[in-house]
């Protein structure tokens, strides 16, 4: 069995990568579930061990993907990776979507609570995607000295 497959771009591809990438989706998908159904309070435990291991799966994977064409670079093994298409291919592929879903929870908060500075403005930090210098956004920020 072949884990490593070459794809026509001449790009290395991951099939164990992908496999781990799924996992890690459905365990999180999972623990966002679990914790709607109130019947299952007694699997708690299970559910933030599966939300927290599939969160870290994502980020070692990143770290591994992100990686490693730089580390083929230094190792003379290709070219450095040009990160003004690879931010403009993520920026493309990742933020219009998210802008959507900014603007439909922005609709519904609108209907339910109307416009506001307080709603306007955590609208448009979430669009500008600086909501994380913000307390009110990041959880469990309340517990840190300023």
């Amino acid at each position: 069995m072949q884990t490593v497959l070459k794809t026509s771009t001449d790009s290395t591809h991951y099939r164990f990568g992908d496999a781990l990438r799924t996992l890690a989706i459905v365990l999180v998908v999972l623990s966002h579930t679990l914790m709607v159904i109130p019947v299952l309070n007694k699997l708690e435990p299970y559910r933030i061990a599966m939300g927290c291991w599939g969160v870290d799966a994502f980020f070692i994977l990143s770290g591994f993907l992100l990686g490693r064409p730089y580390i083929d670079a230094l190792l003379g093994r290709r070219p450095l990776p040009n990160w003004k298409q690879y931010a403009k291919r993520r920026f493309f592929r990742i933020w219009p979507a998210y802008a959507i879903v900014v603007l439909i929870a922005f609709s519904k908060s609108a209907l339910h609570h109307g416009v506001n500075r307080q709603v306007a403005g955590d609208t448009i930090t979430h669009l500008l995607m600086i909501h994380n210098f913000f307390p009110q956004f990041v959880a469990g920020a309340e517990n840190i000295a300023p």
